[in-house]
């Protein structure tokens, strides 16, 4: 998905609304939602001007300021508990100091790849995961505006976020009438976004237990 606003100004003869995304930047200080906002947007805003651009800068700021400072706690306590169990492991084998072994590398993995891309600089092309949020050109009264928008589905009068467990972001063709989710929306309020490519976990041909991210690439015929 393409992130940088300044771009999108340009090819599209757009202006950014300022206020809505502040008030995505807001909402996500506050909390009250499962907001996940793509670093390469906080590039405009750290050099934009203006009043309303500052402050979002300011908070794009403490943000990273407190997740570094939560990732950095995770690296250090699963850096400890790993040096713990080789040592643990290194005199008596169990099985479950290995299997606690492998979860914590794979936490200190995901905490080490969160904090490459907390520090990442420049705008580019992303990836857009449930509860995102990704940049739509919408036309109002004959101008362009680019808003953010989130990947996932919030239907009129809803009152209060979706249970994680729910699939609100994803459905198959054939839940698109029946499920109460869906059917009232499908064919009288959403849109379509233009996409280059999107990813599935699919079983591995070498290992149906394990799945395997994939990339589809749509055909333009």
């Amino acid at each position: 998905v393409q992130t940088d606003l300044h771009k999108l100004r340009m090819d599209y003869d757009a202006d950014v609304d300022i206020d809505a995304f502040w008030e995505a930047y807001e909402l996500r200080r506050t909390k009250e939602a499962n907001i996940k906002i793509a670093v390469e947007f906080d590039e405009y805003f750290l050099s934009a001007t203006g009043t309303t651009a500052q402050k979002i800068a300011a908070l794009i700021q403490d943000h990273r300021e407190r997740e570094r400072s939560r990732i950095m706690a995770k690296i250090i306590e699963k850096n400890d508990l790993r040096s713990d169990l080789k040592i643990k492991l290194s005199g008596k084998w169990t099985k479950t100091a290995q299997s606690k072994l492998e979860t914590s590398e794979r936490v200190l993995t995901k905490a080490q790849e969160d904090l490459a891309r907390l520090e990442r600089r420049g705008v580019g092309e992303v990836q857009i995961f449930k509860n995102h949020y990704a940049p739509c050109l919408i036309q109002d009264r004959g101008k362009m505006l680019v808003i953010p928008l989130r990947y996932q589905l919030r239907p009129e009068g809803s009152k209060s976020e979706f249970p994680d467990n729910v699939n609100a972001f994803n459905a198959r063709m054939d839940a698109l009438k029946e499920r109460t989710n869906w059917r009232r929306l499908f064919m009288h309020r959403h849109a379509a976004v233009v996409i280059r490519s999107f990813l599935e976990w699919v079983p591995s041909p070498d290992n149906p237990a394990k799945p395997k991210e994939i990339q589809f690439l749509p055909s333009a015929k």
